[in-house]
């Protein structure tokens, strides 16, 4: 008897702690919605370590898997055009630079075409991209898309600098 009255306290003190954290931050809902932008991202923050930490960081390596699958303009609609894509990225902060390594396979593709390596490198002022055939200018799209990842790399440690 004292155990299964012992046992009814616990799971009762269990479901009120439960209710009470449900009640903060109802299902579905970020868990800063009563907060202001600036708290919010002050609270991110901290659970990354807190600002001095991150803004020691150097180097950001990611690695990426993308699957597209399109639609062909036709009156049917299968089979699918699809394409998968692995890729590292890495950003270097302390140098103004990304690598972008990726390897881009479409199933569909002329057989021996099928499998594309890219490869570019970027700083602030340009963009190259490297292939077995040699150098060339990157897309305007990848130029630009190393350029905001090293500018707001850059802004974040001037701000706080």
């Amino acid at each position: 008897m004292r155990r299964s009255r012992f046992c009814l306290v616990i799971v009762a003190a269990l479901w009120a702690n439960v209710n009470v954290h449900a009640n903060e931050n109802p299902a579905g809902v970020p868990g800063c919605v009563n907060n202001t932008p600036n708290e919010c991202v002050e609270l991110a923050l901290d659970a990354m370590g807190g600002r001095d930490r991150l803004q020691k960081i150097r180097t950001v390596r990611l690695q990426t898997v993308e699957h597209t699958v399109l639609a062909e303009r036709s009156y049917r609609q299968e089979p699918f055009i699809t394409s998968f894509e692995r890729g590292q990225t890495t950003l270097d902060l302390s140098h103004q630079r990304v690598l972008r390594e990726a390897k881009l396979t479409w199933p569909e593709a002329v057989p021996k075409q099928s499998e594309i390596d890219s490869t570019w490198v970027s700083g602030l002022e340009g963009c190259v991209s490297r292939t077995q055939d040699g150098d060339s200018p990157c897309r305007p799209g990848d130029f630009y898309s190393a350029r905001e990842m090293l500018v707001l790399g850059l802004l974040e440690k001037a701000q706080h600098s």
